[in-house]
């Protein structure tokens, strides 16, 4: 793409930031708090899905702070109630903006909760929520004796960070905030060096987001992820923490999962889930023709593919289906993933962008995973895992890896087993409950707000690119829609 483009593009998404920033201000130097804090909500939305080119903002988050000093005078009435006295396990408080039933980061946290040790208490707080919760989640809180509490709707900002601040001192004894990158609430409930440590999940790794200056550790989910923390966000301690995995045992054959989708039990499965944007093409990457070429090569006549989290009606899946005879099976959303699973042979990485948990799923469950091809960022694709091929320098390469993978059995159950026995070393079980117990015990014993005093370093190649790609990709991928629809959802609820 033109490179003066790329310039107009961040240069426009950095003066919307500007603009809506300003009335942050504004109204912060008035002390119009409430007000304040749905501008720094906004201001975060536009940084979020029309990427600036920065991915913090350190003037917002002290501001939000300085709010914070002024929430003793906020007079709320809410009665909650969480469990006491239970056990010696430590109390945790997953503090969520809401939860979904798609998964995603809300997956994360129940997770965790089902990961953690026995004596431990989960319980979770949601601060906006408008649709209906998990069950799953509600299950695994209360498995662990914990319970969760719903914030009403109609209230306050400020009213919502006093009640969170007031439960998190009095019941907790660990935070972690699973929040949406626009949330600013959470930079005023935790503002004040005072009340339990606070860890920071970072699930939108790729975004910007506010939060980095209440959290005693950003937990980042992979070394890419923990790169662009340190290098951008200003962040006074953080930590690894593999991505959490409850993977089910697949007891019966290929063949019989084959059989129950109604895929031929004599084919070669190839399966790959992801969003429908992270398959948009994007320069030399383009998923759907690369399937199209291989599955209409005469070697691999017997090859399906099958695609989960993509709607059917996109017009690139359409074409490609039609394509290739219909071997193209694309599923949409599955509240079950895991009899595709089952009937896989191996995966496919999504291009350009990677989609990190449904890989490693992949691996836990002995599918091999094939990298994805000539990545134009490597914070968009999954790092180095024992037994996995590196990422191709050719679609040439690509090919006659994916064809490696279809034909020579051997080869794929070796990788299979390598790629599986790396991840549930580090992402499940016993491994993964030593991760967090090492994170607990180094991390600070009383909650600290501030920053990394060292500057950021704006001179990183791989993150200007980054940079870049996601100032182009974003428009394409509707981000502006999910702007404004966030925008017309705020302006109907709060005008």
């Amino acid at each position: 793409m033109d490179e003066r483009v790329i310039f107009l593009q961040l240069l426009l998404n950095q003066q919307r930031f500007e603009r809506v920033s300003a009335q942050f201000f504004h109204h912060f130097n008035k002390k119009n708090y409430e007000d304040a804090l749905r501008w720094a909500e906004i201001a975060g939305s536009c940084a979020w899905f029309t990427h600036p080119g920065f991915y913090m903002h350190q003037e917002i988050e002290e501001g939000l702070h300085n709010i914070g000093y002024n929430l003793d005078s906020v007079d709320v009435n809410f009665s909650w109630c969480l469990p006491r006295n239970i056990g010696q396990g430590r109390k945790w408080l997953h503090v969520l903006t809401a939860a979904y039933t798609t998964g995603g980061h809300t997956r994360l946290a129940e997770r965790w909760m089902t990961s953690s040790s026995d004596d431990d208490i989960h319980s979770f707080i949601l601060l906006d929520q408008d649709a209906e919760i998990p069950n799953w989640l509600i299950a695994a809180s209360q498995k662990t004796g914990g319970s969760y509490i719903v914030l009403p709707s109609e209230m306050g900002f400020m009213e919502k960070a006093k009640v969170l601040r007031n439960i998190s001192r009095d019941w907790a004894d660990i935070i972690v905030l699973h929040i949406h990158p626009n949330n600013a609430l959470c930079s005023v409930a935790f503002s004040e060096n005072e009340g339990p440590p606070v860890m920071f999940v970072n699930h939108a790794s790729l975004c910007f987001w506010y939060g980095v200056g209440v959290s005693d550790v950003v937990l980042d989910m992979g070394l890419q992820d923990q790169k662009l923390t340190i290098s951008q966000r200003r962040s006074k301690n953080n930590k690894l923490l593999p991505l959490p995995l409850n993977i089910p045992d697949l007891k019966q054959p290929l063949r019989f999962y084959k059989e129950k989708l109604g895929l031929d039990p004599g084919s070669v499965v190839m399966l790959t889930s992801a969003p429908g944007y992270k398959y948009r093409p994007y320069e030399h990457l383009n998923f759907q023709n690369t399937m199209i070429d291989i599955l209409n090569r005469s070697q691999n006549k017997n090859v399906i593919l099958v695609v989960l989290g993509v709607d059917s009606h996109d017009i690139n899946w359409r074409e490609a289906i039609e394509k290739t005879g219909g071997r193209i099976k694309v599923m949409g959303l599955q509240k079950d993933v895991f009899p595709y699973y089952g009937a896989a042979d191996f995966y496919l990485e999504s291009f350009p962008f990677g989609s990190f948990t449904a890989s490693l799923e992949a691996a836990a469950m002995g599918k091999p995973i094939v990298s994805a091809p000539m990545p134009i960022s490597p914070y968009l694709v999954l790092g180095p895992i024992d037994g996995k091929a590196e990422n191709a320098e050719s679609m040439e390469n690509y090919i006659a890896l994916v064809e490696a993978y279809i034909h020579d059995v051997k080869f794929r159950i070796d990788s299979a087993e390598l790629q599986r026995k790396s991840v549930t070393a580090t992402h499940l079980g016993t491994a993964w409950r030593e991760k967090i117990k090492n994170i607990v015990e180094d991390m600070p014993k009383n909650h600290r707000v501030g920053f990394l005093i060292e500057k950021q370093n704006d001179n990183n190649q791989d993150v200007n690119k980054l940079n870049h790609v996601l100032s182009c990709l974003q428009p394409i991928q509707g981000n502006f829609n999910l702007l404004s629809g966030t925008l017309n959802k705020w302006l109907n609820r709060h005008l």
